[in-house]
């Protein structure tokens, strides 16, 4: 049988490598505001929101010049500014704490298109196949048209390829109904998983807010997909996702993504 999947099959595995990085030693600025916020006040509330500020204020002023940091210590807080490279390597080390093969730069048969990550992925005594397409800037704030961008891309990968395809990573995405609910007035990032769902492209975003802005916290991610998680560390895949949209009319049709044994 000729088939995309059995090309995997006959390709070699690409061993994949982790990137070190040093430590980088920082020595801290006292500003205006922490100045302010250690005099004494006689409002104790007006006091403790001077410290917040201060706080916040030194943590964004740290991440924009620790240009030497590791991505880790930068995905303390979201809302610093990682790049392509970053993001990158983040979803390489999810991809290996969760014992997945992958390669990069897959080139899609018959085309000479590239997705970023295709990851085979272990299932029920067999394996499925997904793809991953990096994009640095996936928030809640990102433009819509640059998210329509992103989600025709997408589609035409899942299209090609046969299998669902996830754009990531998402830093503040928040916990998995944030990103499905529906309703009549959602943000953008909403909208691309709400609709992107019906064309196979799903979001890989942090499954709640663990970051902690400044302290080192668990980070975890899920894979979503038409309003559920398509896989969660705490569950696996959901058998439920486990499927392409393939509508061809007014009734909703799904076909079972399959597990190649």
């Amino acid at each position: 049988m000729s088939s995309l999947y059995e090309t995997h099959e006959s390709e070699p595995d690409m061993p994949s490598t982790r990137m070190e990085s040093t430590p980088t030693t920082m020595v801290r600025q006292t500003d205006v505001r922490e100045r302010i916020s250690t005099t004494s006040c006689p409002y104790p509330k007006a006091e403790l929101i001077l410290s917040q500020i201060s706080r916040y204020e030194r943590q964004k002023a740290t991440a924009r010049s620790q240009g030497t940091q590791t991505t880790r210590s930068k995905l303390t807080d979201p809302r610093s500014l990682l790049s392509e490279t970053d993001c990158s390597q983040l979803l390489r080390e999810f991809f290996q704490a969760q014992g997945w093969e992958y390669r990069e730069e897959y080139e899609i048969k018959g085309s000479f298109n590239r997705i970023d990550f295709l990851v085979k992925a272990p299932h029920e005594g067999g394996h499925i196949f997904f793809g991953v397409e990096c994009k640095k800037d996936l928030t809640k704030d990102t433009n819509v048209t640059v998210l329509a961008d992103y989600l025709e891309q997408a589609a035409a990968y899942s299209k090609a390829l046969d299998m669902p395809v996830f754009l990531g990573p998402v830093l503040d995405g928040g916990m998995v109904t944030a990103l499905s609910a529906g309703g009549h007035s959602v943000n953008a990032l909403n909208s691309l998983c709400i609709f992107g769902g019906r064309f196979n492209v799903g979001l890989l975003s942090n499954q709640m807010y663990v970051w902690g802005y400044g302290h080192n916290k668990d980070i975890k991610y899920g894979l979503v997909l038409r309003g559920s998680y398509f896989w969660s560390r705490e569950s696996g895949f959901n058998s439920k996702r486990l499927s392409m949209a393939c509508s061809t009319g007014s009734k909703k049709e799904r076909k079972p993504l399959k597990v190649w044994k």
